[in-house]
């Protein structure tokens, strides 16, 4: 075969946004995504990476890094199928819900207690729990551990988040009783702020009772004695 021959080979290419979000719909955002054969590129605030002209076929995704955690089996191990120019919405599996309840010493809910998340000693959510005393985030399937403070009541637990939008509810039991004036009490506390409270009581009634018997005993002394009358 002598000669040179040109060959022209056609192929579709597409524009492809790719959307990453978490079982509940939630963005994963500002997160790296390595796109197999294209390099690493990392989400915007919704959740989504921009691949231009991209030649029609199936691309792997992997992401093993969120919010600089490296994470082991990876966030999100798949394939998607690029065959026009739109987006593309890939829901992470291994993920699931975290609900966190803060209960007192009767196992009332707590509302308002701060709750952290963390894993590696990195926080990766933050919040506030409802007037049931449960508060809740959807994370990547891992082990974290959850520390709650509501007004200066502690308490830490650790807890590992299932896959496939499973759920796990972790409960951490505060000595909280009762809650005066804006101030949270343990039974002790309670307690103790009675008997004080009877105390004071106790004292401002012998005060005034000491202070009518010598007021009685003044009385003569400051009109004088009364004179006799004649018969």
């Amino acid at each position: 075969l002598e000669g040179t021959t040109e060959l022209e080979v056609y192929a579709k290419v597409y524009d492809a946004w790719i959307q990453i979000v978490l079982p509940d719909g939630t963005p994963l955002a500002y997160t790296p995504v390595e796109v197999a054969g294209i390099g690493t590129l990392e989400t915007d605030s919704d959740g989504t990476i921009y691949l231009k002209q991209l030649i029609e076929g199936t691309y792997h995704l992997t992401v093993t890094e969120w919010k600089g955690i490296t994470y082991t089996p990876a966030i999100l191990d798949t394939s998607v199928e690029i065959s026009a120019s739109r987006t593309y919405t890939v829901e992470v599996t291994n993920a699931g819900r975290l609900v966190v309840k803060v209960v007192g010493g009767t196992k009332q809910g707590l509302p308002g207690a701060e709750v952290a998340v963390m894993k590696d000693s990195v926080v990766v959510a933050r919040g506030v729990t409802g007037a049931d005393g449960t508060w809740s985030v959807m994370l990547p399937s891992a082990t974290y551990t959850v520390t709650v403070d509501y007004k200066g009541f502690t308490g830490e637990k650790s807890a590992s988040v299932p896959t496939n939008g499973g759920e796990v509810v972790v409960e951490l039991s505060t000595d909280v009783f009762i809650e005066l004036f804006g101030v949270a009490m343990t039974f002790s506390q309670f307690i103790l702020w009675i008997v004080v409270a009877i105390i004071i009581i106790l004292v401002l009634a012998i005060i005034i009772h000491e202070y009518h018997v010598w007021r009685r005993k003044r009385m003569p002394q400051l009109f004088g004695a009364t004179r006799p009358t004649k018969p």
